[in-house]
């Protein structure tokens, strides 16, 4: 296994040591779907408040599981998109990788959020933040619990720059909520 170390810029990792996304709510409740974030009129470069909603989008076809610690779970990959609204709109698509507390055939039969995991998804995201055209790779990383209710984070970097919590049901759609370097150029 590789381990990729994620570069915030100094703003982002000045606001994360802060405390200041403490704040963000990690209830269940957080889940309800809130109103799009207007486009931010902070100057490019500044470091500003985002939320929205973000809704998953699985393709079965592509799902491949492997059992794994043996034989009581097992790992599970597909492809995905993930499509965000709000303050960060566009959309993003990958791979999310998991690793589900049952054994294979239990799991791979039932939806998603009946027994626990703890997922990864990488892919690239192309879109805005406030408004603004960015590209950058999306990060989106939590766990699941039984009856399918997700806390998460959800980081952009190498590009724009964002980093939220959110509170979703599993293989659905939820809320994110955090904070984003404005980008004052971020296509790749």
């Amino acid at each position: 296994m590789t381990t990729r170390r994620v570069s915030l810029p100094r703003a982002l990792t000045g606001v994360v040591a802060a405390g200041l996304l403490s704040a963000v709510p990690m209830s269940p409740s957080a889940a309800a779907p809130t109103a799009a974030a207007p486009p931010s009129t902070h100057a490019p470069g500044s470091v500003g408040q985002t939320r929205g909603t973000i809704v998953v989008q699985l393709d079965p076809s592509t799902m491949q599981a492997v059992p794994a610690a043996q034989g009581t779970r097992y790992r599970l990959s597909v492809r995905v998109t993930l499509e965000l609204s709000g303050t960060v709109d566009g959309k993003a698509r990958g791979v999310t990788v998991a690793t589900v507390d049952a054994p294979c055939a239990a799991a791979i039969s039932t939806p998603p959020g009946t027994f626990a995991d703890t997922f990864r998804f990488t892919g690239g995201f192309h879109g805005t933040v406030s408004g603004i055209r960015a590209s950058a790779d999306l990060e989106y990383a939590g766990v699941t619990r039984v009856g399918g209710a997700v806390s998460a984070l959800l980081v952009l970097h190498n590009g724009a720059a964002a980093l939220a919590t959110v509170q979703a049901r599993a293989g659905d759609s939820g809320t994110y909520r955090g904070m984003a370097v404005l980008p004052s150029q971020c296509l790749r």
